[in-house]
């Protein structure tokens, strides 16, 4: 007699797994997708995990499960739940494609706003999330294709000040992999900004391809402006401009300017403009030798 083990899947409670990014409002030909965060240290059974709306009465609709299969959601991992991947995939940086999961019936989310209702196999609600094209930022001049970013995992979902337009520097979005807006351990009350390296060489050679300038805030919410000019004070590039930043990244220059052409070589000087809609700016300056060759 063949007897064999039953498998005892955990129970999926709230606070288990939360809502951590959407894209409600797609470019033309893109889709939705709503990103999942396991915050437990528990294995999570996707079979048990549905994703839901509301209709005009507040009533739970368009309830559909993530998954038929055995699949399991690894503790500290993102999940993107899409419709189709073909509808993500080409519009956005993808750090992990196995951190996706097409549904089968995926709820239908209104460009303006809406909700997005986590349940269990129970129907109990273990997140959920109202959100509305307001939450995001307000120099924003166009949301399409624009995701909503949770800021901190502890905080409460449902704190529109919880959520912040996905950077432009990082794609508008970042499906599957840790937000552009997470939450920063800098506890510095001011940007910080550094650049490296002195002198470089974009001939592809593998060292000081190309000039970087890392930044890192204290909270979402800034914009930059990146200027570049020559030894003669003329302008030739602008590598940022009102762009949403995030809470920390690297910029880079590879030498070029707008038109893609190679600048000729000598000393470039590179002003960035860090500021936010209450009025506070910060301004960085450093200059750098663009050469042909480093030896």
């Amino acid at each position: 007699v063949t007897v064999s083990a039953k498998v005892f899947y955990p129970e999926i409670k709230p606070g288990d797994i939360i809502i951590n990014e959407i894209l409600f409002n797609p470019v033309p030909d893109g889709n939705d997708y709503v990103e999942l965060l396991n915050i437990s240290e528990k294995q999570m059974p996707l079979k048990n995990l549905y994703l839901a709306s509301r209709n005009n009465d507040l009533h739970l609709t368009q309830i559909y499960p993530v998954t038929e299969k055995n699949q399991w959601f690894e503790p500290g991992n993102y999940l993107a739940l899409t419709k189709d991947t073909n509808g993500v995939f080409p519009f956005f940086f993808i750090e992990c494609k196995a951190c996706f999961q097409q549904m089968e019936k995926f709820p239908s989310f209104n460009n303006d706003e809406d909700y997005v209702v986590l349940l269990n196999e129970k129907m109990e609600i273990i997140d959920e999330l109202f959100y509305s094209e307001e939450m995001h930022h307000e120099l924003l001049t166009d949301a399409e294709g624009v995701s909503l970013e949770r800021i901190s995992p502890q905080a409460i979902t449902s704190n529109p000040e919880n959520w912040a337009s996905a950077s432009g520097l990082a794609g508008y979005g970042t499906p599957g992999y840790k937000n552009s807006q997470a939450e920063s351990k800098e506890v510095s009350s001011t940007p910080r900004v550094t650049f490296e390296p002195e002198a470089f060489s974009p001939n592809l050679d593998g060292y000081n391809d190309e000039y970087k300038i890392h930044y890192q805030l204290n909270k979402p919410g800034y914009l930059a402006n990146i200027l570049i000019f020559d030894a003669a004070g003329r302008f030739v590039m602008q590598l940022a401009k009102n762009e949403i930043m995030a809470t920390n990244g690297t910029i880079y220059w590879n030498g070029k300017n707008e038109t893609g052409q190679k600048l000729p070589i000598g000393v470039y000087v590179v002003m960035v403009e860090i500021f936010n809609t209450e009025g506070v700016v910060y301004k960085y300056k450093d200059g750098v030798v663009l050469t042909e060759r480093m030896d």
